[in-house]
């Protein structure tokens, strides 16, 4: 159920660029020209850092709802736990975790893909310099220098308690570029409870390590 609240208080995140244009474009129909200036505030309705914001006109009794955009504030390197107590600390409504959970797939996909694209075109940078130089095999495919690089968190509990993530790194010697990010997991819940179950996994993104 998305909450209501008739009053306004704490903070927001907002594109400062998109709420300005909301105001200048808040003129609406009638003979006294109305704009921001004759509405009053009614309700907010709030679905995690997302918000409308309903407005009435005093003059036309007309409702006008303004909408706040803050999807960046899920590309944050960090969980819901910490993100909820981020909120907190700044005043902010923050998101159910299952809001949290339905959002993430899709932002991770746009994070993924514009990765993706990065790392390609510094292939392909790397490719035009190894042509320009003639490095080449002796099938004639182009050679770069790479350097090639793992990490791993340790924890220093004196019980050897390290992270079950891991990740490998391959960059280029001349550009600096990353050209591949691998992230693998010893643990993955969803691939372990169907091993225990003996069930058949079910469809999913699966970031179980590595064989």
């Amino acid at each position: 159920m998305v909450p209501f609240m008739d009053i306004l208080n704490g903070r927001r995140i907002v594109d400062i660029d998109h709420i300005f244009n909301e105001i200048q474009n808040s003129c609406h129909s009638g003979r006294f020209g109305c704009s921001f200036l004759d509405v009053i505030f009614k309700r907010e309705e709030i679905n995690g850092f997302f918000s409308i914001f309903y407005f009435h006109c005093k003059m036309y009794g007309i409702e006008k709802k303004y909408l706040l955009k803050s999807l960046t504030i899920l590309n944050v390197s960090i969980g819901y736990a910490r993100r909820f107590e981020l909120a907190a600390c700044i005043d902010i409504p923050s998101m159910s975790s299952n809001t949290y959970q339905s959002i993430l797939p899709s932002v991770g996909n746009v994070v993924h893909a514009s990765a993706w694209d990065e790392m390609k075109k510094a292939g392909d940078e790397e490719k035009e310099i190894a042509l320009k130089n003639c490095i080449l095999d002796e099938d004639g495919i182009p050679m770069c220098t790479i350097i090639a690089d793992g990490q791993w968190s340790k924890r220093s509990y004196k019980t050897k308690y390290d992270a079950f993530s891991e990740a490998a790194t391959i960059i280029d010697y001349n550009t600096r570029k990353v050209l591949f990010v691998g992230i693998r997991n010893h643990y993955y819940s969803i691939c372990q409870r169907v091993s225990d179950r003996d069930e058949n996994k079910p469809v999913h993104n699966c970031f179980f390590k590595l064989d």
